[in-house]
């Protein structure tokens, strides 16, 4: 009973059939009026989980509804080619389709068990439930081992974190290959920055932004530069180690070091900014405050940031991401708000839906 272009979708059939307003069966089942219409017209294929929550509204399957499983065995795909060979992979679904993420350093959650290894790099035939059990956020948040352990306790669902930086994070999410992406380019003094990212093009989606942490960036500092003040860094010729450009962190460095320069070394996360200055490759790097002070370095403050988790409209009804938001307004995550320079007492809820 598979649709076709140019036929009527099951679902608009059935939905009729029980006379129901697609925003009568978006309520029943959990997912946004738009996904309805969208799937409707043909537009959408729908995650494992909206099938699922659909076919159960109208007491049918999602055979019927669609034929066959959304997703059948043979569809995964490699969401970037694996740097090694053979190489460790985690499996997801995102947008309805399956990813099978490749476990390379300094990318994804190293904390956490692979789902196979595919030995020769060829794409794996195995779909695991636990892929539709999985959320993906892209972002290079220090305390997103924090949050996935306290998603997996409060859930029991998954949290995969591919570390990335704001700008690569945003790019990840509109190629929809991540549920959310981490952006801290907002500031006090610049507060739609997080969105801007998002906007601008011609895609039409729909994103909402929620409120994960106000933090406080600036400049990390060791060796020669670690009694410097704000107004020595602008003047001192320092060996410095930087993010690369896009970053929320790079925008912060430029607040300090205002003339366009090369910088010899460029560190992919805020742990390695901390690492190459107390290992001597460096004397100063952006960072937050508490990277900064985990690592045992001196901090100048340069300014407060704005961390949001940015999702398109879609994902925002799937059960996963709701479950996300409700580790955010928890009492758990927000006592965070004690770690050195981060304020989490407004995290959770949803600021804006963009166009």
């Amino acid at each position: 009973m598979a649709s076709r272009p140019g036929t009527t979708h099951p679902l608009r059939i059935l939905r009729l059939a029980q006379d129901l307003t697609q925003a009568e069966l978006a309520t029943r089942a959990g997912v946004s009026r738009t996904a309805i219409s969208a799937i409707e017209q043909q537009t959408l294929v729908p995650s494992v989980t909206a099938a699922l929550a659909l076919a159960e509204a109208l007491a049918t399957t999602v055979e019927q509804l669609f034929g066959v499983s959304p997703q059948p065995a043979g569809a995964l795909r490699w969401a970037w080619a694996p740097t090694y060979v053979p190489s460790r992979y985690w499996q997801a679904e995102v947008a309805g389709q399956y990813w099978c993420f490749p476990a390379d350093a300094d990318v994804s959650s190293p904390w956490l068990a692979g789902d196979g290894i595919a030995p020769d790099g060829h794409i794996p035939t195995t779909l695991l439930p636990v892929a539709t059990q999985t959320l993906v956020i892209a972002t290079c948040d220090p305390l997103a081992v924090l949050l996935a352990e306290e998603y997996r306790r409060q859930t029991n669902g998954r949290l995969l974190i591919l570390r990335r930086s704001s700008n690569v994070a945003a790019h990840l999410l509109q190629e929809g290959l991540v549920h959310g992406a981490g952006l801290h380019l907002a500031t006090d003094a610049s507060p739609e920055s997080n969105a801007a990212r998002l906007t601008g093009s011609k895609d039409t989606t729909r994103w909402s932004l929620v409120p994960v942490a106000r933090w406080e960036a600036g400049i990390a500092l060791g060796g020669r530069a670690q009694d410097s003040s704000l107004s020595d860094l602008k003047s001192s010729n320092l060996r410095w180690v930087a993010r690369e450009p896009g970053s929320g962190a790079f925008s912060c460095l430029q607040e300090v070091v205002a003339e366009r320069r090369r910088f010899r070394l460029i560190a992919p996360h805020h742990e390695g900014v901390a690492l190459a200055i107390r290992s001597g490759w460096a004397d100063a790097g952006p960072c937050l405050r508490l990277t900064a002070t985990q690592s045992g370095l001196a901090f100048c403050s340069v300014r407060t940031e704005h961390y949001d988790l940015a999702c398109s409209d879609t994902t925002a009804q799937d059960p996963r991401w709701q479950g996300l938001l409700r580790v955010l307004r928890s009492p758990e995550w927000r006592s965070l708000a004690g770690f050195p320079g981060i304020d989490t007492r407004s995290a959770g809820a949803v600021r804006e839906v963009l166009a």
